[in-house]
């Protein structure tokens, strides 16, 4: 009897506990390079800079030290219509006014409203200054028109200078107005405060390519550099020493009031946009460059960026390119 109530009494074990089946672990993120490198087409090997390209990088570092880098004023017309149309109240009939009697800046924003780029399969043609603004957007009117107003930080004055590398030149300006348009859909893209202001800052930026150019030059046609680098050498070393040439411009030369109106904080994120932008249009010109990847990894983290985000960024560069070739009149 005893044995039989210690049977029906006595605690049983509990039930074993069936654990779920852990998930797989998730397989790791792709590195920025190896991303990159998919975008750009088959994986490359990184391509260091060779002797070439730094001695171009030293001789224009010396034209720094020496104080005697050129350097342009940025135009105030750029900076002002960027502010007008950055204006929460702004007055499209005052825009449409002021715009009016350029008839320059109307012919490019017409061309591009009308531009493949933009219209893509929309039958509808813009004749009229109003509809194109209308239909382009006040933040891509603003910046269509500081690109046209900045036009005098890329022009090269002498002939002979202008005969050493054609094609750099040309360049300079073309590749910054990209970079400068892919810059502020990233900063719009990623909520940065101020678009616009990111748009000057690539275009400061941009001109410093021009600035270093022209130290070059002025070495080979007074005879200190005898020989005349490779132009993919000079490229190349532009690309890097260009973001310096900037800094000292920035220091030296009176900035407009929108670039001087933010914080530190808003200044590195600012500044890192371009530089992610203008990195990746390096790395789609020459694919595996070691400095430029490094870079690129570098603005990456800074952003707080995923890489997926960088195909979006190579998009907004693609439909630029197309907006810019008919900002600079560069093709009918």
């Amino acid at each position: 009897m005893l044995d039989w109530l210690r049977s029906k009494f006595r605690r049983r074990p509990a039930p074993a506990t069936v654990l779920p089946m852990a998930p797989p672990p998730a397989p790791p993120a792709p590195e920025p390079e190896d991303l990159l490198a998919a975008m750009l087409g088959d994986a490359v090997a990184l391509i260091p800079d060779g002797p070439d390209v730094l001695d171009v990088e030293a001789r224009i570092r010396a034209e720094i030290e020496a104080g005697q880098l050129a350097i342009p004023p940025m135009p105030a017309g750029a900076a002002r219509m960027l502010e007008l149309v950055g204006r929460p109240t702004v007055d499209l009939n005052a825009l449409v006014a002021a715009v009016h009697w350029e008839p320059g800046l109307v012919a490019r924003i017409l061309g591009v409203a009308n531009s493949p780029a933009f219209r893509g399969t929309a039958q509808k043609v813009h004749d009229d200054l109003r509809g194109a603004m209308i239909a382009l957007g006040l933040r891509m009117v603003g910046e269509i028109a500081a690109g046209m107003a900045t036009r005098s930080l890329f022009q090269v004055e002498s002939r002979s200078a202008f005969e050493l590398f054609p094609d750099l030149w040309k360049a300079a300006h073309h590749e910054t107005m990209v970079v400068a348009f892919g810059a502020s859909a990233l900063a719009n893209g990623r909520n940065l405060p101020r678009p616009d202001r990111v748009f000057l800052r690539a275009v400061l930026a941009g001109a410093a390519r021009t600035m270093a150019l022209r130290a070059l030059a002025g070495q080979i046609l007074d005879g200190r550099c005898k020989t005349p680098p490779p132009l993919e050498a000079i490229a190349a070393a532009v690309d890097v020493v260009h973001r310096e040439v900037a800094a000292v411009a920035a220091k030296r030369g009176a900035l407009p009031a929108v670039l001087t109106q933010s914080d530190s904080s808003d200044s590195e994120l600012e500044i890192a946009a371009v530089d992610l932008v203008a990195t990746l249009v390096e790395l789609r010109r020459a694919p595996g460059r070691a400095s430029a990847i490094a870079r690129a990894k570098r603005q990456i983290a800074a952003l707080g960026i995923q890489p997926s985000w960088l195909r979006v960024i190579l998009r907004e560069c693609d439909e630029a390119e197309q907006r810019v070739a008919v900002m600079l009149g560069e093709h009918a």
